[in-house]
C-alpha cells in the first residue's frame, strides 16, 4: 500500500473495520461467545460484506463492545487502556519493566492518571468505554476501561470491500498522530483546565521494580488474577523468575558498591 494512504484518517478506519470483521470470523468459527454485531450477521450468514453504520462519529456505537473485547486480548486498535484500581495498573508498570533488557533506566518506570470525570463534563472528544463483564474476564479482572479520541465517520455510505479504494476516491482528512499529552495541550492552550492538567505523569524509580512485585504479589495483584486463565498461571510464572533475576542483581550491585 502506497506510503501516502497511512495519512489518511479514511485509511485507519477502513482497516480497524476490517481488522475487526475477521476478529468476528474466526471467533466464531471456533465457537467463541460474542456481543451480537448486527452489521456483522449477514457475513456470516450469508457471505456478503456490506456494512453501513450510520453514526456520525466513529467509532460506531454498535462495535464500541467488540472493539473493547479484542483490545483486551491483545489486537491493536486506536483504544487506550486504563484501569480504575492502582493496582492493577502498578502491576502493568512492573510486568512491562521487567521486560527491559537492562536492569536500570535512568527514565525509570511511569503510569498516568487521567481525571477522567472532570474531562468529561469539556467538549474534548475523549469517550470511554466500560466493557461489559460478561463477554470479558479480563476486563472484568483487571478493572478495565477504554478511552478513544471520537473523530467524524468517513466510512458512511461506503461499503468496505476487500480492496481499499484508490487514493483519489479517499477522504482527504489526515489522521491525528499526537499523543494525547499533545491533543490535550493544543485543546485546552488557550484556557487552563479547571483545578490543573487533566493528565499526570507519574516516575517510579526503577530501582523499586523488584520489591514494588512483590508487594503486589502479597496483594494478590499477579499475571494469574489480572489474566484468570492457564496463560496469567504460565506468565506468573515467568515473571516470577524475571524478577528474582532483577532482585539477586540488585542485591549484587549494592554490595559491591
Amino acid at each position: 500500500m502506497d506510503s501516502d494512504y497511512y495519512q489518511l484518517e479514511e485509511t485507519y478506519q477502513w482497516i480497524e473495520l476490517k481488522t475487526l470483521l475477521n476478529f468476528f470470523r474466526l471467533a466464531n468459527n471456533a465457537a467463541i461467545d460474542l456481543p451480537t454485531i448486527t452489521a456483522f450477521q449477514p457475513s456470516i450468514l450469508t457471505f456478503s460484506d456490506h456494512y453501513h453504520f450510520q453514526d456520525d462519529a466513529w467509532l460506531p456505537n454498535e462495535l464500541l463492545e467488540l472493539f473493547s473485547l479484542a483490545r483486551h486480548y491483545s489486537l491493536p486498535t486506536r483504544m487506550l487502556d486504563w484501569s480504575d484500581n492502582i493496582y492493577t495498573a502498578l502491576y502493568f508498570a512492573c510486568s512491562s519493566a521487567l521486560k527491559w533488557p537492562e536492569y536500570k533506566r535512568e527514565d525509570g518506570m511511569a503510569i498516568y492518571a487521567l481525571r477522567s470525570a472532570a474531562l468529561q463534563k469539556t467538549d474534548f472528544p475523549m469517550r470511554f468505554v466500560r466493557p461489559l463483564r460478561f463477554y470479558n474476564r479480563n476486563a472484568h479482572a483487571q478493572g478495565g476501561v477504554l478511552s478513544y479520541l471520537e473523530t467524524k465517520n468517513l466510512l458512511q455510505e461506503k461499503n468496505v470491500v476487500d480492496s481499499i479504494p484508490p487514493l483519489g476516491e479517499m477522504n482527504s482528512t489526515l489522521v491525528n498522530k499526537k499523543p494525547l499529552d499533545e491533543r490535550l495541550e493544543d485543546y485546552f492552550s488557550d484556557e487552563a483546565p479547571p483545578a490543573g492538567p487533566f493528565l499526570h505523569k507519574i516516575i517510579l524509580d526503577s530501582s523499586m521494580i523488584a520489591d514494588l512485585y512483590l508487594y503486589l504479589d502479597s496483594l494478590h495483584y499477579s499475571a494469574e488474577k489480572i489474566f484468570p486463565d492457564l496463560y496469567g498461571v504460565v506468565r506468573k510464572m515467568l515473571q516470577d523468575d524475571a524478577n528474582w533475576n532483577r532482585k539477586v542483581h540488585n542485591e549484587k550491585t549494592d554490595t559491591s558498591s
